[in-house]
């Protein structure tokens, strides 16, 4: 199957933007033919531009800081929105947490009839130098079960690929989804992270429309544990 560039949106989920310094700078190192779009839903600290930078990202960059503690499925539902409404929407959409490493930004050159283009990822539980090795040549590596884990799909939207047109479809589904959760339940809301009930609407609209996704046995992102080399802090200070 031919791989090919094309316009592409990385959307990262933070609740701590100090880990931003994991999944940004493999961003940088992949080009610049995509737009990170950043969902800060941290409202103690304002994410600016400058922050993004300074972690390793200088390409095009667009951030939504919440307002109020907010979960993963608010989060990204207000992040969908926010690219439904933008000027010039990627063609391409895929979602990461703030610990995840995006390996590859090539798209698989499918059929229009797909949705989305569901794909592996790899779990690093260890020390750094593992990481290294693994990122050294992500296209070739040895899993152990243990320090470096062969993950498949989850069933969450995260390391999806997914066309702009399927979330168009579902977005008035999912903003209701998300606009219910703060009115009727806001404190589950602010910690709400199953976001598999968002990539269900997609899968519904999509379907809806004769479109499916395809799966893809290659790994396209890698999971670093929370606890990789240290307990995960608080953050305070970008």
């Amino acid at each position: 199957m031919l791989f090919k560039k094309n316009t592409l949106a990385v959307c990262i989920i933070s609740s701590n933007p100090d880990l931003l310094r994991i999944s940004l700078p493999p961003l940088g190192r992949l080009g610049k033919n995509f737009t990170a779009i950043i969902y800060n839903t941290n409202p103690e600290i304002t994410l600016t531009k400058s922050d993004v930078r300074a972690m390793g990202y200088s390409g095009p960059t667009e951030i939504i800081n919440a307002q109020a503690v907010t979960g993963k499925i608010v989060a990204v539902a207000e992040t969908i929105k926010h690219i439904t409404e933008m000027k010039n929407r990627p063609a391409w959409v895929i979602f990461l947490n703030e610990c995840d490493m995006l390996i590859s930004d090539e798209l698989p050159d499918v059929s229009t009839a797909h949705c989305a283009v569901i794909q592996n990822a790899v779990e690093i539980n260890s020390d750094l130098g593992i990481l290294m090795r693994v990122l050294a040549n992500p296209a070739k590596f040895e899993t152990d079960g243990k320090n470096v884990i062969h993950r498949a799909p989850a069933g969450d939207i995260f390391g999806i690929l997914i066309r702009t047109d399927a979330l168009i479809s579902a977005c008035t589904a999912i903003s209701n989804l998300a606009l219910g959760l703060r009115q009727e339940k806001p404190a589950q809301a602010a910690k709400m992270d199953d976001t598999s009930v968002i990539w269900q609407i997609i899968r519904d609209a999509a379907r809806a429309d004769n479109s499916t996704p395809i799966y893809m046995d290659r790994v396209n992102r890698i999971k670093i544990n929370s606890n990789f080399g240290s307990k995960k802090q608080k953050s305070k200070n970008i």
